[in-house]
């Protein structure tokens, strides 16, 4: 083994042991420990008491790691994109963004980053903003950076610039190629509501998966489109595409809409063999399904079997009785739902 490089394993070694005992002064300890080594200049060194220091949430660390790579005279490339990132991960936005605006140049993964945490936060306006910057620096956006960005279009209706993206991702073939950036575009002209334009993207898509179609579902499904839902659904399983539990609570939905028993009850049917029957969503979906086509035997059935109903549930068999004109058979449901209700607060 190189000395430079056993030497830099002996400093993980005992700052790790500093870490864990959460004793004396960082800088100064650290300090120490990298004139001990002799040598703390290489990847092998640095992203291990990194890593500590996001384990610890240790920004004063991080600071102290970075002013020591500064003097080292690592790649500013590299440190930046790896103190970026720790400092996202521990959650020091401030800090991260003032590594990334001090960098000449970032990788396209730093980008990535930065833009996802700004979408997990819920910050979407701030991720548009550091999505255009990218644009305006001749960085080329790749699969995370479209479909991360065209989830905060959505957040945001900023429905133009969302096409002239779209139009950056038919350019650089990734509308095609590439299933999560589909989705993403599915998912954010559903929430347009321009169910034709999320139809073409889907349409386009070489590997289409149950994401990508089931966002396609639950667009017809919201907007009322529901024949367009249930032709959806039959085209799926002709293409062999299995459903999940969230496709088949929004065609049940449109099913419901229909009064289209038969669909319904060849969607149950579908449910009861792939095992998705028994879940509370599902149960919920097709007890309104069977109260929206009038069968409300059937939907009694489906909620003897729930052994726990919850509030939405409760309201949907309450509500699916009154519109059958069973107000009778309602208001006891209804009493019983308090009932079950106060005794779940005096267990409580």
């Amino acid at each position: 083994m190189r000395r430079d490089h056993y030497g830099g394993l002996i400093v993980v070694s005992r700052i790790s042991t500093f870490f864990s005992s959460k004793a004396g002064n960082f800088r100064s300890q650290f300090r120490l420990l990298c004139i001990a080594s002799n040598s703390f200049t290489t990847t092998h060194t640095f992203s291990p008491l990194l890593r500590q220091c996001i384990d610890e949430r240790s920004l004063p660390g991080i600071k102290t790691i970075q002013a020591e790579m500064l003097k080292s005279g690592f790649p500013i490339q590299l440190s930046g994109s790896k103190l970026v990132d720790a400092g996202l991960k521990c959650g020091e936005i401030g800090y991260a963004r003032e590594v990334f605006d001090g960098m000449p140049e970032r990788h396209i993964v730093t980008w990535n980053s930065l833009i996802a945490y700004f979408i997990k936060h819920r910050r979407s306006k701030e991720a548009v903003e550091v999505y255009r910057l990218m644009i305006t620096s001749n960085v080329s956006p790749d699969e995370y950076t479209l479909s991360s960005v065209f989830k905060a279009f959505s957040d945001l209706g900023f429905d133009k610039e969302a096409q002239r993206s779209h139009g950056l991702a038919v350019v650089l073939g990734l509308e095609v190629s590439n299933v999560f950036v589909g989705t993403a575009l599915v998912d954010m002209y559903v929430k347009f509501g321009k169910t034709r334009e999320a139809k073409l993207v889907l349409d386009r898509v070489e590997e289409k998966d149950v994401v990508l179609i089931t966002a396609l579902i639950v667009g017809y499904s919201q907007k009322g489109e529901d024949a367009e839902a249930v032709k959806a659904f039959r085209s799926m399983l002709g293409k062999g595409v299995q459903p999940n539990e969230y496709t088949y609570a929004s065609v049940l939905i449109s099913c419901g809409n229909l009064k289209n028993v038969s669909n319904g009850k060849l969607i149950h049917g579908l449910m009861i063999k792939s095992g998705f029957d028994s879940a509370l969503g599902s149960q919920t979906s097709l007890l309104t399904m069977y109260l929206r086509c009038g069968l409300v035997d059937d939907s009694l059935w489906i909620f003897k079997c729930i052994e726990y109903p919850n509030q939405v549930t409760w309201t949907s068999l309450i509500s699916g009785l009154v519109l059958n004109g069973r107000e009778e058979m309602a208001l006891t449901e209804f009493r019983k739902m308090m009932r079950d209700s106060a005794d779940s607060w005096d267990s409580d």
